[in-house]
């Protein structure tokens, strides 16, 4: 009887600690908005997002021209596929709610510095749900696209496939597009599951 209750008394202590040691690397992993504003990298990433966004080149993003980059895209790229009608919708409805999560109000203009706060927060946020094993709102948002790009709803996109979301989407040749989806296809298997396709929104934020 001693020897099971001294075995059950090691397995919670060593299960506490297991437990303890879980949370402490995620406190250590958590990054604040400030370690992101200061993250040199990061912020490069985020301006880019704000010089493709600014459509009209006035130093401000508002709502209407960030939807539009991302969709227009999509969209143009689902344009021969009138059967990707639900998916698009869908895709839309998620891009959407990402806009809410990042505080884009409809009709709010937004300059660079902005920006940058309000991303970092979004990050924040984010980085949250991604430690919890929750889909992100870039995720959703992504997993709605990879849904309309997949033409054939194999659950899979091929490299002709994804290469037309480069090609109509943001006007970018052949090769360049060839480079991305070798760079996003890390199995190497000479198609994208969904797990890969989303990684990429991850990262960038996080």
């Amino acid at each position: 009887m001693h020897t099971k209750v001294t075995r059950l008394t090691t397995f919670i202590t060593r299960r506490k600690e297991k437990e303890r040691k879980g949370f402490k690397e995620y406190i250590i992993m958590a990054r604040t908005a400030e370690d992101y504003l200061k993250d040199k990298e990061w912020v490069e990433r985020i301006d880019g997002n704000f010089d493709r966004w600014d459509r009209n080149k006035n130093g401000f993003v508002t709502r209407e021209e960030v939807v539009e980059t991302l969709m227009g895209a999509v969209e143009r790229a689902a344009s021969d596929h009138p059967d990707a009608a639900p998916a698009l919708a869908e895709a839309r409805k998620r891009t959407e709610e990402w806009m809410d999560a990042l505080g884009m109000a409809k009709g709010l203009k937004v300059g660079k510095d902005k920006h940058r706060e309000m991303s970092a927060a979004f990050a924040v946020i984010e980085g949250a749900k991604h430690a919890k094993g929750e889909l992100t709102y870039t995720e959703k948002s992504t997993s709605a696209c990879f849904d309309v790009l997949d033409v054939n709803r194999n659950g899979y996109l091929s490299f002709e496939e994804y290469k037309v979301l480069l090609k109509k989407g943001h006007n970018i040749d052949e090769d360049v597009a060839r480079t991305h989806f070798d760079a996003v296809d890390k199995n190497k298997t000479g198609r994208l599951n969904k797990h890969e396709y989303l990684a990429t929104a991850t990262k960038f934020w996080v």
